[in-house]
């Protein structure tokens, strides 16, 4: 008996011991993880939208031309890490406000970088309508710290309005509105781009006032028109006077494409006549 009691009492403490170094396994591969260091790689250029002859990126400050425009800063982006597997959210909130001590179990990621302030219009010191975003994975895989940079590229668009010197001598007062949420108006002496958000059926509307018409042809003209913009591009809308229907009136053009033309009994010198492409070369606000 005295034997039987000890040979239990030697195989509990076996089993107690197996089952101690089990637990101490179990937890150490558990204990693998890596933290994370965040930084953005922002791309500073838009595209020039469909229809366009000039098709090479330009910075964002030229398409607006506003050189003042500066780029947001990374630590006032929103960024959200995910795991892949599970969705898990590891964090959500200002880049400024991760914390870089934060542990992360082997696994892959995937990590998403946000700036919108909800706005639309023109950008000043203190309001910036540029709506950037962009979204990259990592796998982790070691017990580091990982850098990861996040591309993040501009998703509103950029619109500018432009009056040729031609349209400026027959028209002596016209502006341009976005409509919208919040409209934005182009006033006749505005020369920088707005942010616009993008769409399919962009709504805008144009108001123009003749100088030397007669008649009832010297009343403001009031029209409308839809436009297809894509977002991380820059459209110029150009007004010009032009032969429309055999009949002087304007045109509207945005980029290189007619988007609308209107037809108007003003006098108008035949000489502006003589190359029509010459017009393209005489843009002031663009």
């Amino acid at each position: 008996m005295k034997l039987s009691k000890l040979s239990f009492g030697a195989l509990l403490l076996s089993a107690l011991t197996l089952s101690s170094c089990s637990d101490d396994s179990f937890t150490s591969s558990h204990d693998d993880f890596a933290t994370l260091r965040l930084s953005l790689a922002a791309d500073d250029t838009v595209e020039t939208g469909e229809f366009t002859r000039a098709g090479e990126p330009q910075s964002i400050a030229t398409a607006l031309n506003d050189s003042s425009f500066t780029p947001p800063v990374a630590e006032n982006f929103t960024i959200e890490i995910k795991n892949k597997s599970t969705s898990e959210q590891i964090h959500k909130g200002l880049l400024s406000a991760y914390d870089t001590a934060t542990e992360l179990k082997f696994g892959t990621y995937t990590v998403t970088a946000t700036y919108d302030n909800e706005t639309v219009g023109f950008y000043s010191s203190t309001s910036n309508p540029a709506v950037f975003e962009g979204e990259t994975e990592f796998t982790v895989s070691e017990k580091k710290t990982y850098e990861v940079a996040i591309p993040v590229t501009l998703q509103n668009c950029i619109l500018k309005v432009a009056y040729t010197d031609r349209f400026k001598a027959y028209y002596k007062d016209y502006s341009v509105t976005i409509d919208g949420t919040t409209d934005i108006v182009f006033s006749s002496t505005e020369t920088r781009g707005a942010f616009v958000t993008p769409g399919k059926s962009v709504k805008i509307s144009y108001t123009c006032t003749p100088t030397q018409a007669q008649g009832d042809n010297n009343k403001a003209i009031t029209k409308e028109a839809t436009l297809n913009l894509e977002g991380g591009k820059s459209y110029v809308l150009t007004f010009d006077v032009k032969d429309v229907g055999g009949v002087a009136g304007f045109t509207v053009t945005i980029n290189d494409t007619v988007v609308n033309a209107y037809n108007q009994d003003i006098d108008i010198n035949q000489d502006d006549y003589i190359d029509d492409d010459e017009s393209d070369d005489d843009q002031s606000n663009a």
